[in-house]
């Protein structure tokens, strides 16, 4: 075997190993059973008095997600959860119960009449979450709750962490 094959096959073997990891990181986080809710689904529309989103699509291990949430005078509690198997219920609590601010008015959102687009890029950020250093890769999401009458909104996509970089030789 010359140097290039050699070269060649341990790239291989190499991108094997970190596939397989990869996979059995996700395998091993949908079997877990701490924190695993079968609440997390949203009747209908939700409750139009808990609005929210995030401020990015995608973010990488130790970054940070910024939310604008809107819910009136209200006390709102924010959960974060992955989605997965997790024996069929479907989701998994990654961040404690986090409690909101009451007050959370939002300005007025901008709507264009003519396209029907509405813009509440102006709204404030009302909480950021850091993901975790063993987050696995995925679609996690924000479950916003009214912690005055119980009514819940979301999913808020909050990220799809890739994968960390491999400490494979």
């Amino acid at each position: 075997m010359n140097y290039f094959q050699y070269s060649f096959l341990s790239f291989c073997l190499k991108s094997l190993y970190n596939s397989t990891q990869a996979m059995n990181d996700i395998v091993k986080e949908n079997q877990k059973t701490e924190g695993v809710v079968n609440v997390w689904d949203i009747i209908r529309s939700g409750d139009p008095s808990i609005l929210g989103f995030s401020t990015e699509i995608s973010v990488n291990i130790q970054e940070t997600i910024s939310f604008k949430i809107s819910c009136g005078f209200a006390q709102c509690n924010l959960g974060i959860y992955r989605l997965g198997y997790y024996n069929g219920l479907g989701a998994r609590k990654i961040s404690g119960t986090n409690t909101l601010n009451r007050n959370l008015n939002q300005p007025e959102c901008a709507y264009d009449s003519l396209t029907g687009l509405v813009d509440c890029g102006n709204w404030n950020v009302s909480y950021n979450w850091v993901v975790p250093d063993n987050a696995v890769s995925g679609v996690y999401f924000a479950h916003l709750t009214n912690l005055d009458n119980g009514a819940t909104n979301g999913p808020v996509p909050a990220t799809q962490a890739p994968l960390r970089p491999s400490s494979a030789p």
